[in-house]
């Protein structure tokens, strides 16, 4: 069970680090859009409105996608801690779990190995 809490504290980790990733690059490409917009007005005031119409699509284009991730992201780390405290659980009673119980956790464990290695 050791090697299986080891397991998913490791998948809780790579959620995290995942989420860190796309709110940078959300604000990358929101900070990419205001920059195009100030330096539009700056340096071409007569082609501010194009200025204006092209940083409004790069932001309302592309900081979308990152906010589908970071949903599936949080709803997986949630899943990973609550299975890390379930295994937390089983730990320190283990007397009293049946195998059945231990059967059920371990082949789950096993259905995420597999899916993260496929995905």
């Amino acid at each position: 069970m050791v090697s299986d809490q080891a397991f998913v504290d490791q998948m809780i980790q790579n959620q995290r680090s995942a989420i860190r990733s796309y709110f940078l690059f959300s604000g990358v490409v929101v900070s990419a859009g205001f920059v195009l917009l100030v330096f539009g007005f700056v340096f071409a005031p007569n082609a501010a409105k194009v200025a204006f119409e092209t940083g409004g699509a790069l932001v309302g284009a592309v900081a979308t996608f990152p906010i589908k991730e970071l949903i599936g992201r949080k709803d997986k780390l949630g899943i990973f801690e609550t299975i890390r405290a379930r295994l937390q659980t089983y730990d320190f009673n283990q007397a009293e779990i049946g195998e059945p119980e231990r059967k059920r956790m371990h082949d789950l464990l096993w259905q995420i190995i597999e899916k993260t290695a496929l995905a």
